[in-house]
Parts: structure tokens; sequence; C-alpha cells
């Protein structure tokens, strides 16, 4: 997928020299007893950038105590020789649960799906070089949909304890990903830590708008808004990062005007909310979503982007004359552009101001056929969809993970129940996100996964779902066999290159202290979804389709793609 201009991702390595620490006991920085063994108190001989300096400590220890202080609670990673010492402090600290996979890719993924699902920050420490390098494709996905993920990588300077803060606080404030290196000989050098972050409470915040500008923005988006006569709402990824659900929820519920998410958005806004006509993917969204959108005479579009997938790979049909944008820090009313508006500042903003609320008929649209009356005959990826939707209807607890390809775009499709979630990686669309992402969200919420995943995809990142047993975890995996990589197969000449080797998922399900099913038709695969549902440990559906299946959206937005010279055959 195309990637976008951002700001670089924000990283430090540390380097300096110091004396070596004895041993902590406890990680705390606070005063009292709660001190580290070697902690002194002191004053700075550096710059007074700093600020004056109130103890030192080990550089291991401080990292350990600042990661309690600002409310990490999980650490996903893999441990290696250059962050043994690491990985010592933080074993040793309880108020951790470590989460480790078998592979690093698998573990970005998991510490990216926990971002999603909670909106905190994610933690990960693995070694430097192939540990590093193993992450970068799971960070790249992290950057590009604005996820924040701490990576830690295995020498102070007397500022070690500010750059840790520095990047820790750029991570949160501009939701992306950051790196700290720190060398293993560096772990137990003793550093200066200031007085201001020692008496720091540990919130973090987000980017400060100027009020100024968000009082004008305000007054002339209402204005904009209350003179509109057919105006449409469309949720994207900041409402997400930034924990505006409820608050646009209830803006939405103030307007009365209909609501679209964009596919990075889907689970944003409610999805059985009586405003939410459905996701949004430009010239191949369901008919009724087209002509709401290109007919409405005003857009307000909060925290979405301009992607590729979001657009279906076709230029915007949204023009600047009559649409509202607030993303990435400023506010675009028409062609009149207010800088330093946070999103949250500009929703909140909006819920203090009057709102003429208008009144509309809207139903629900997606692409699926009527189901099926037969469900003897063999399954279609359709079918699935309406299955997935049957079984979660009246169910709670759930959460969707979609993986990327054909499962990304028959994810829109399915309906989750409002105390549900729905996962995703919608822009970057790494394949393998998945099974570890849906690892790393039920570890944060507690939600079952269900995930939606091609056999392409299980085969690259799958096997991690082998760690579920040991952190009582319990996903369920709709695995959609179909063959091989069938969402290529329109637009590939050489159709061998699609193929994969068959592997016996259900089997190693079984063998990975899981349960696995084997399903062809309709009534197997609805029974073997009730069944899972019963489980108390992960499971795995294998669900065998024809080598040609494609889900409507995939099929309308490979084609979109071909027209346009995006794709090219092979």
């Amino acid at each position: 997928m195309a990637t976008r201009c951002a700001t670089a991702v924000p990283s430090t390595t540390c380097s300096g020299a110091g004396a070596p620490a004895t041993r902590s006991r406890c990680g705390s920085f606070a005063a009292g007893r709660c001190r580290p063994s070697g902690w002194r108190p002191g004053t700075s001989r550096s710059s007074s950038r700093r600020g004056p300096v109130r103890a030192t400590m080990p550089l291991g220890d401080f990292l350990v105590a600042y990661l309690q202080k600002i409310g990490v609670t999980h650490l996903f990673g893999i441990p290696g020789d250059l962050v043994i010492r690491l990985f010592f402090r933080f074993g040793r600290r309880r108020a951790f649960r470590i989460v480790t996979l078998s592979h690093e890719p698998g573990v970005g993924f998991a510490a990216d799906g926990y971002a999603r699902a909670t909106g905190r920050l994610a933690v990960v420490c693995v070694t430097y070089g192939a540990g590093g390098h193993n992450m970068v494709n799971a960070v790249a996905g992290s950057f590009s949909e604005r996820v924040p993920v701490l990576v830690i990588s295995g020498g102070p300077g007397e500022d070690a304890a500010e750059t840790v803060h520095d990047v820790v606080q750029t991570v949160w404030r501009e939701q992306q990903p950051g790196y700290l290196e720190i060398h293993r000989d560096m772990v137990e050098r003793r550093i200066p830590v200031p007085r201001a972050i020692i008496d720091w409470d540990g919130a973090l915040a987000f980017r400060r708008s100027d009020e100024r500008k968000v009082e004008e923005a305000v007054r002339e988006t209402a204005a904009r808004f209350n003179a509109s006569r057919r105006p449409l709402t469309m949720v994207g990824i900041e409402t997400f990062r930034f924990k505006l659900q409820r608050e646009v929820r209830e803006l939405a519920e103030r307007m009365g005007a209909p609501v679209t998410t964009t596919v990075l958005a889907k689970g944003a806004f409610p999805m059985d909310h009586p405003l939410y006509m459905g996701v949004h993917i430009g010239p191949i969204s369901p008919r009724p979503i087209v002509e709401r959108v290109d007919g409405a005479d005003l857009v307000l579009n909060l925290g979405t982007l301009l992607t590729d997938m979001n657009l279906g790979s076709r230029p915007p049909s949204i023009t600047r004359d009559r649409s509202i944008w607030a993303v990435g820090g400023h506010v675009n009313v028409s062609f009149h552009t207010y800088t330093d508006v946070h999103i949250r500042d500009f929703v909140r903003g909006l819920m203090r101001v009057r709102l003429r609320r208008h009144r509309e008929r809207i139903r629900y649209c997606d692409n699926l056929p009527p189901p099926a009356e037969d469900v003897s005959r063999r399954l279609r990826v359709t079918d699935v969809l309406h299955e997935v939707n049957r079984f979660l209807r009246g169910r709670r607890g759930y959460a969707v993970v979609a993986e990327s390809g054909d499962m990304l775009f028959a994810g829109l499709d399915v309906r989750v129940e409002r105390d549900g979630g729905y996962l995703a990686q919608g822009y970057y669309a790494s394949m393998g996100f998945g099974v570890p992402g849906a690892l790393g969200a039920e570890i944060a919420t507690g939600l079952r996964p269900l995930v939606l995943c091609g056999d392409g995809a299980f085969q690259m990142t799958g096997p991690e779902i082998a760690h579920a047993p040991r952190y009582g975890l319990k996903p369920i995996v709709l695995l959609i066999n179909n063959g091989g990589w069938q969402i290529f197969r329109p637009v590939v000449a050489r159709p061998e290159l699609l193929e994969l080797p068959e592997w016996p998922y259900a089997q190693l399900a079984d063998a990975w202290g899981g349960r696995g099913f084997r399903v062809e038709r309709i009534d197997e695969l609805r029974e073997a979804l009730v069944e899972a549902d019963r489980q108390r440990e992960f499971t795995v559906i294998e669900a065998r389709l024809g080598p040609n299946d494609l889900s409507p959206v995939s099929r309308k937005y490979i084609q979109a793609s071909a027209r346009r010279g995006r794709v090219a055959s092979i």
C-alpha cells in the first residue's frame, strides 16, 4: 500500500561513561525509602538545560522505574545477549507482565495490537541488530497508522534520563513509534536524574492547542454545519488514537447527520448505531454510501487520513469547498487553515456550541448478497461473513481482528456488538499481523479475538498461537484456506507463483494445545463456531473454499487498482 510522508520516528542511542553501580532492589524514584540501593543525592555539573539533579541511579533501574511511573504494565519482547541485563531487571519487578513469543515480527505485531486495543503505550524489548531489524516491518505498520509503540534495544551520557523522558513523551504526543538503544555495558552505569523527572506525576500529555485558534475553528465549523442541508460525518483513525470514540458518538448524536467510517477507523463508531451507514471506501463503497457522500453539501472529517485504502485507490471525491478536516494537529474549514488545533480540543469545542440537529432516515449498508438458503452447500467467502455476523449477533465479549489480504477487505462487512472491538492494519497492510496482533489485543482488553486470517498469512506468523495456552489466551482463528495467495489471482499471469504448501492446520492446533476443526459446508462452520465459543483454549477453524473465491470488496478494489495501473501482472 502507499506510504504517506510524516515526521521521523523519534530515536536515540545512549552512550557515555560512568561508574558501575551496585544492584538495586527497588526501581521507584519517588522520594522516601523506596529507592535503589545505590541512589545518592547530588547536583549536576552539566548544562543548565537539564535542571538541578536530585539523585543518581543505574540506567537500568531508572528505565524500569520510569516505565512503572507512566503506567506500563506489560512488556513484549524476546531476550537476547545484548538485552539480558535489562530483562533481568524487568523480570525482577513483578509489576510487569512479560510476554515473549517465538520471533520478533510476532512480538512487534502483538505490541501493536495491544496499543491499538487499549490506546495505551506498548513497550517492546529486543536484542540489538537482528532483533531490531526483525522489528522494522511491524514498526513501519505502527508508524503508518499512528500506533504508540516504544522499542527498546540493546549507553548513557549524562543526559540519559532526559533522553528516555523525551523519547517517551514524543511517542505519546505524536502517537507514533520510538526507539531507545541501550548498550549492555551501560545498564548498570550510574546516571543523574533531574529533579523535574523525579517530581513529575507520570502523566503523558498530547500536543497542546492554541485556544484562540480552537475557538475560531469551532465557531466557523458550527456556522458551516448549521447552514448545511445534507451534512455527513466521516470518522477517521485519529478518533481511535486519541481515545475520542465516546465524544465523537455524543457529537454525532447531537448533530443527527449520517456517519461513515474510513477503512482504518472501522470500529471507532458503534456498528449497530442508528446513525451509522457503514464503511466508506471511495467509489467501491456500497452504492448508497457513495451517493450519500457525493451528495453531501458538507463532510465533517474527524481524524481522516487520505490513503489509497481509505479512498478505494481513487482520487478523493470530497472537495475542499464542501469539507472540514480535523487531522494532524490542524483544522481546514474549506480553504481556511487553523494550525495548532488538536482534534481532541476541536471535538470538545464543538460539544460546547449550539449545533442544528438534522433528521434523516439512515440504513446500514454492506457489500454482502442475501444469505444462502441451502446450508449444506460448499462454503463461499460471503457465507463465511454471514456466519460470522450470525455468530456475533447477541454475543458479547468478542473483538474481530482482520488479517491483511482478502480478509482485510472481507472484515469490512463484519458487524461487532457495541461492547466489542475491531482491529486491522488497514493502511500499511502487512500480512502476518492477525494472529500475534490478536494475542496482544486479548492481553490488553480481555476481549476474545475472532481472527479472520488467510492461509498465506497464517503460514507467516500463525504458529505464534502456540504461545496462547501459557498466557491463558483463547482466540478463535477462522482460517480461510483457498489454496494460496488468491487475492492476487486476478492480476497474476502465472498462477503457480501463488501456490502454498498444504498444512494440516486442524492437527497443528491440536498439537499446540488448542482445538482444531476443518469445515467445508455452511452448516459445519456454524457448528464449529458454536463449539469454539464453548472452548477454554484457543481454536483454529480451517474453512476450505474454492480457489477463485474472493470477498466482494477485494474483487472491486483489485479491479479498480488494475484499471488505474496500480497493479502489474507478474
